[in-house]
């Protein structure tokens, strides 16, 4: 249980216990007795049909504890669990976690900043910068350090933690650095199957995915492959010089007008496109022709009109 709570606001607060309870895999029968049960022992009953956005912080951290317990877990994590509560459902949370201690026999771990928290716990670590000063329970801890109280005896164990800091900066070490370059390794097979093992697991356990990865993939290939392309199959081609035709110049200095081509239909570049010899024309300098020439060389059923037309084959004799 984290300090975010795991809660489906859309869902009112027995939804969300009948949710988690088909979530732990709670056989179906059972799962109305232990709704119930967590609803009444939690002290849920009037707010049942609420949303838990709605709800105060008090009753929400009761919610996500039932949450937390309603499959009879053996081990809880609790981070900081009454952080911004006000302290009369601090008593009231604590009150239900020594329940679940005593009467279930759960193992509870908390982490707290609140030092009359940590006095209800049975063993205490005290940890600074990373570190644990101590471990015991509240009254070993006090008597070793000779102090009124724990708060008093945490303030002796963290003023022994700095003056036990050295002062001047620690030499380097004598040894090599190591490399930051990773060393190179062979194939394993034993990481190659436990991610293969990893990714079939997640694949069965959720056929959506799976149908997604494998047969989505699929799908965008021929949606690709056969719906878009870039071939321009119909060219129109005016027959009258007096209506000039627009040329798109896309800002690029390379394209520029040019006289359009012959309308004569005896003209090589009409009968070449005229008997589907050329798919595509074009007018352009020399320097577009090099660009385009490069491009269009692995396009074996184009032919490139640029000024000049080769004429069709003759069509066979019968």
């Amino acid at each position: 249980m984290s300090q975010a709570f795991s809660l489906y606001n859309e869902l009112t607060v027995r939804q969300n216990l009948e949710l988690h309870a088909r979530l732990f895999h709670i056989p179906p029968a059972e799962i109305p007795a232990r709704v119930a049960q967590m609803i009444e022992r939690f002290m849920l009953t009037e707010v049942e049909d609420t949303l838990p956005a709605s709800l105060p912080l008090g009753i929400r951290q009761r919610l996500s504890l039932a949450v937390a317990v309603i499959h009879r877990p053996e081990m809880l994590i609790l981070d900081e669990p009454t952080s911004g509560v006000d302290p009369v459902a601090r008593d009231m949370f604590w009150q239900l976690m020594v329940d679940l201690s005593r009467q279930d026999k759960v193992t509870i771990f908390i982490s707290t900043h609140f030092m009359n928290e940590a006095e209800r716990c049975d063993r205490m670590s005290l940890m600074h910068a990373g570190k644990v000063l101590a471990s015991g329970t509240p009254q070993e801890l006090v008597q070793q350090r000779g102090a009124a109280n724990l708060e008093a005896a945490f303030i002796s164990w963290l003023q022994e933690a700095a003056g036990a800091a050295p002062e001047t900066p620690i030499p380097p070490s004598q040894t090599p650095a190591a490399s930051g370059k990773p060393s190179r390794q062979g194939l394993s097979f034993r990481r190659l199957f436990s991610y293969s093992r990893r990714e079939a697991l997640e694949l069965r356990r959720d056929p959506v995915r799976s149908t997604l990865a494998l047969l989505g993939t699929v799908i965008l290939m021929l949606i690709m492959g056969y719906g878009i392309s870039m071939d321009v199959r119909t060219c129109v081609l005016p027959y009258s010089t007096a209506i000039k035709p627009s040329v798109v110049r896309h800002g690029r200095s390379i394209w520029r007008d040019r006289a359009i081509l012959s309308n004569s239909r005896r003209s090589p570049a009409m009968t070449s496109l005229t008997g589907g010899c050329v798919r595509e024309s074009w007018r352009l300098p020399l320097r577009s022709r090099l660009i385009l020439a490069a491009i269009l060389l692995a396009v074996r059923q184009r032919r490139l009109a640029s000024g000049w037309m080769a004429p069709c084959p003759a069509a066979p004799r019968r």
